[in-house]
Formats: structure tokens, C-alpha cells, sequence
């Protein structure tokens, strides 16, 4: 397993941030991005609101959000947690 580093990029210009619990840069072990994507999706849930159109997870969009492969994360990534900026583990459900 490789440790991925997910990022946001553009956070004020679209509504599907609205629907993720979770904004900030984020790592995660997983054999590609595809899954690294899948695992944060699935860590950060979906937050609606009957108002609204029902949003895509921002972490699943590479417009929204920058996915590579990190060889020096800044800290021991767990297999079952997404480990956030502010040192959050988010539980992969």
C-alpha cells in the first residue's frame, strides 16, 4: 500500500463542498488514487440538506481536489483511517 495525500483546491466555487464533513489536506494508504478517492469519500460521508441539489463527494472530483502519491507524509498513516492536516483519524466506514 502507498500513503496518498488528497488536497482541495477550490472550496468557495463549488456546492458539492457543502455536502463533505471534511475540508482539509488529508492522507491515506491504498494501492491507487482510485481507491485513495474511495477511502476518503467513504471516511467523510455526505451532509444534505433538502434545499439543495443532492451534491457528489468533492474528494471523488480531480477539478476539486489534487490526489498524488506522498513518500513523506507527516506522519504514520493507519490502514483503516483517512489522517487529516489538523491530525483528525476519520474511521474508513
Amino acid at each position: 500500500m502507498r500513503v496518498y495525500c488528497l488536497e482541495p483546491v477550490k472550496l468557495a466555487d463549488d456546492h458539492n463542498w457543502a455536502a463533505s464533513t471534511h475540508r482539509e489536506r488529508c492522507w491515506v494508504l491504498a494501492e491507487s488514487e482510485e481507491q485513495a478517492r474511495r477511502k476518503v469519500v467513504m471516511a467523510t460521508g455526505i451532509a444534505t440538506t433538502a434545499h439543495h441539489p443532492i451534491p457528489t463527494s468533492p474528494w471523488k472530483d480531480p477539478r476539486l481536489t489534487t490526489c498524488y502519491e506522498d513518500s513523506n507524509p507527516p506522519r504514520e498513516i493507519p490502514a483503516d483511517a483517512v489522517c487529516t492536516e489538523s491530525g483528525q483519524m476519520l474511521s474508513i466506514k
